[in-house]
């Protein structure tokens, strides 16, 4: 019995060492320029909204959008450029669907403030992603 138990902490131990965040991998940092005004961060998301709002348009009458606003509420792992001092953000990415929860395990995200009053007030966020990488894809 005490050997089960020790194997079962043991793998325990060595699963989430893969997901604990160790700091920045600098290939993925090196894929993002960051300009004046924007949060280069590492976050893990808590929760992920789909909402039907969508900023895209097409010019034709059967035209079907194939990505909406999808809103995270995320715990900040790393403020790698910008000045962001809470623990937690929310904010939207254009997305066609749900991404698997490995891919946003330790998420790299460059955020700019949205322009329009109206999309702030209808998402209820400040931010959105401009560019995100992720070390599930291979990084």
């Amino acid at each position: 019995m005490v050997k089960v138990s020790a194997l079962i902490i043991f793998l325990a131990l060595i699963v989430s060492c893969s997901v604990t965040y160790q700091g920045p991998n600098q290939r993925i940092v090196d894929k993002f320029e960051v300009s004046d005004g924007q949060l280069l961060l590492v976050v893990r998301p808590i929760k992920v909204d789909y909402t039907d709002y969508s900023t895209a348009s097409c010019s034709a009458d059967d035209c079907i959008i194939m990505r909406t606003w999808f809103v995270y509420e995320a715990n900040v792992l790393d403020v790698l450029s910008g000045e962001f001092n809470e623990q937690e953000i929310t904010f939207a990415n254009m997305q066609h669907s749900y991404y698997v929860d490995e891919y946003t395990q330790n998420w790299y995200v460059l955020l700019r403030e949205f322009d329009e009053q109206s999309t702030i007030d209808k998402l209820r966020v400040r931010y959105y992603v401009i560019q995100h990488e992720s070390t599930f894809n291979g990084n």
